[in-house]
């Protein structure tokens, strides 16, 4: 029986063309996921250079500043004065700790001097959360640590006074004369005087606390510069309140590269998602023929 030669399909048919279309999308696949791959690389390779070059080169520092005062920063070329911090009216308790008006405030915007060997080489205003940049460096402040720097002045019967500085993150214990007793403070509140006689006005308080053997605690009241509480004979009051900051120093050479890195990463990943939703739409290839 004779039996006829397989003849070949047309150029145009429907099998050859969709098998053409197939190949070429499975190479086009195939280029997609290799650029994908090289993307992701850049990518790594950048981000993790970047992080060497901020350890190497750049440096990072957290200090609290005090109004008024000059904080020297390790590997600064500068020093940071906080001249001004202004106070944003909160929404506090209404007095009912206090009991004379609580005025709660939190700290808005401000200006920091950079000084360089005695001479002023730039102020710089400062908003929340906003950072400041200068000679490379930048300075950012951290609103929410922020608190009261004053000084404790306790004086005995005999008039003597004993003046304690109380820095942040450094309670004041005081020992009472050669008792067994101690006072120390809490946080400073801003307080509105309405005192009969005296002009409406802003002051500063601070509770007080008398800390006796066995560790029982009890609360004097609130001590202000012009009012101090009795605490067994002897007047405790503050002094010299002043608004103090945390301030974010740092310095990162290599952010440029991360920030180039990241971006290679996100490029990489939308180079896959473009391919799978691609390979997700393609049509079946070959149904209906055989």
């Amino acid at each position: 029986m004779r039996r006829e030669a397989p003849r070949e399909k047309a150029a145009g048919s429907p099998n050859a063309t969709m098998g053409g279309v197939s190949a070429a999308l499975r190479r086009n696949n195939t280029r997609g996921v290799i650029a994908a791959a090289a993307l992701a690389l850049c990518g790594i390779g950048l981000v993790l250079g970047g992080m060497h070059v901020n350890r190497v080169a750049g440096f990072h520092y957290y200090v609290h500043t005090v109004e008024g005062e000059i904080t020297i920063i390790p590997s600064l070329p500068f020093a940071v004065r906080l001249e001004q911090l202004a106070s944003v009216r909160a929404q506090g308790d209404g007095g009912k700790r206090g009991g004379a008006n609580d005025k709660a405030t939190r700290p808005g915007s401000g200006v920091l001097v950079l000084l360089q060997r005695d001479r002023t080489l730039a102020r710089k205003t400062f908003t929340p959360g906003q950072p400041i940049e200068a000679q490379g460096v930048s300075l950012q402040t951290a609103t929410a640590d922020a608190g009261w720097a004053f000084a404790l002045v306790v004086r005995d019967p005999g008039g003597r006074e004993k003046v304690v500085p109380v820095y942040p993150g450094s309670p004041a214990v005081v020992r009472l004369g050669l008792t067994r007793q101690y006072v120390s403070t809490g946080a400073v509140k801003a307080i509105e005087t309405l005192r009969p006689g005296d002009e409406a006005g802003t002051a500063y308080a601070a509770e007080v606390f008398l800390l006796e053997k066995g560790g029982k605690k009890q609360s004097l009241g609130f001590a202000t510069e012009k009012a101090p509480v009795s605490a067994s004979g002897y007047m405790v009051s503050i002094w010299n309140v002043r608004r103090y900051i945390g301030l974010d120093v740092y310095r990162q050479p290599g952010r440029p590269m991360k920030v180039a890195g990241y971006v290679s990463l996100f490029a990489a990943v939308s180079v896959l998602a473009f391919l799978a939703r691609r390979r997700r739409r393609r049509p079946e290839m070959g149904s209906g023929y055989r």
